[in-house]
């Protein structure tokens, strides 16, 4: 009888669904504990202990030690980058691969049996590629992904994967070798929240508008630049909309304040300049500060109320993507990281992260709501109300 074991602690497993994926025996399963956090389950009765398994775990793989080639500030120039998070320059990055015929992974937010399921696809055409722009502070699911990467790679063709610094390290060690046609992305991430724990979020934001929720866009630029989500729920046949600021969200203030990530995120070993993407991709937070010359109003390229992206090249095939219709100017790692402190370093676990996941473990979401609301009521109507003054400034200048 088999007794494999993939980690000693939760600390040492993110999640990636890279040892299930290559198992020859399908002995794997990706089990969610009581937090909704996925981990490797090992059927015993399968398992010959190839070790395959082992062999492609992101945690335990060796991080070659390197320094960004270049750092720069970016701005798409020929895609919508109201319709991005920061600066548009994924779109840009993936329009390039989709007009050789290529295609693109990344995390969309679809819809499965009736739920928001965070979760990576390919997609081959412009229009399908809006799912995968936008950021999601959620895991997301690589279920069946990496053995469709390596399809398309061995058919020749030209492919583009974004993920997180841990989705893409996965990606490496399953694939075993170096290919061409491969081109990675890796986020500026912050640690990630399980799905389950986003699903419970929208059900009870559900609830309370008593109406169906078709998407969560965590990042939306009706005021400009910066942290507002918007619903999108259908209401007696039609759709319609509404905006919450991050800090009036108990989902989106809870991951902003490190309270709701796995347990590895703590000590991410890929929080640091040794990226594994070709590119890494962020927003350029504190671009005023830090390159004020870029600006528009100082004769620059950057319209602050649109954003714009921060980009570190890692590999020389990184300088191929960004002959995309993209603006760059040069930076430093340090300003970069200086408003992005997951360049250097992991996110700090939060003192009520235990107590948190615990009271939605054992009462739900509504009690995690309960929770926030009592110990930021005044940071709710504060945020609502800066967000109603920078709606209405942002419709006066619009007439």
């Amino acid at each position: 009888m088999a007794t494999y074991t993939l980690f000693e602690n939760k600390e040492s497993c993110c999640g990636c669904s890279a040892c299930a994926e290559i198992c020859p025996k399908n002995a794997i399963k990706m089990i969610p504990d009581k937090f909704g956090f996925i981990y490797p389950e090992i059927n015993s009765s399968l398992c010959t202990e190839c070790g395959a398994c082992r062999s492609v775990c992101a945690m335990s793989t060796e991080l070659e030690e390197k320094k960004p080639l270049d750092v720069m500030v970016g701005v798409s120039q020929v895609t919508d980058v109201m319709q991005s998070a920061s600066g548009g320059i994924f779109a840009a990055l993936a329009s390039k691969i989709l007009d050789n015929g290529g295609i693109v992974f990344g995390a969309s937010m679809e819809v499965i049996d009736g739920r928001l399921a965070p979760m990576h696809i390919s997609v081959e055409d412009k229009e399908s590629l809006k799912k995968l722009m936008g950021s999601k502070y959620v895991q997301s699911s690589t279920s069946g992904v990496f053995g469709k990467v390596k399809t398309a790679l061995c058919d020749g063709r030209q492919v583009l994967f974004s993920g997180t610094p841990c989705q893409v390290a996965a990606l490496n060690s399953y694939l075993k070798r170096s290919y061409e046609n491969l081109y990675t992305a890796d986020i500026i991430c912050h640690g990630v929240p399980s799905s389950e724990f986003f699903q419970k979020y929208i059900e009870y934001e559900e609830n309370k508008l008593g109406a169906k929720i078709t998407n969560f866009k965590f990042r939306d630029k009706n005021v400009g630049w910066g942290l507002t989500a918007k619903i999108t729920y259908r209401n007696n046949g039609k759709e319609k909309y509404k905006w919450i600021p991050s800090r009036a969200s108990s989902y989106y203030s809870l991951f902003l304040d490190s309270e709701i990530y796995r347990d590895c995120c703590y000590s991410c070993k890929y929080a640091c300049s040794s990226r594994t993407g070709d590119l890494t991709l962020g927003d350029f937070w504190g671009i005023e500060k830090q390159h004020p010359e870029y600006l528009a109003t100082n004769g620059g390229f950057v319209e602050i109320k649109k954003g714009c992206s921060c980009i570190t090249v890692n590999t020389e095939k990184g300088y191929r993507l960004l002959d995309s219709g993209i603006k760059v100017s040069e930076s430093t790692y340090e300003k970069a990281a200086e408003y992005n402190k997951q360049l250097v370093s992991p996110s700090r676990k939060s003192k009520n992260r235990e107590f948190i996941l615990n009271n939605f473990a054992n009462s739900g979401y509504k009690a995690v709501e309960q929770f926030f609301v009592k110990n930021n009521f005044l940071k709710i109507q504060i945020a609502f109300l800066k967000y109603r003054i920078k709606r209405i400034l942002n419709l006066l200048r619009l007439r």
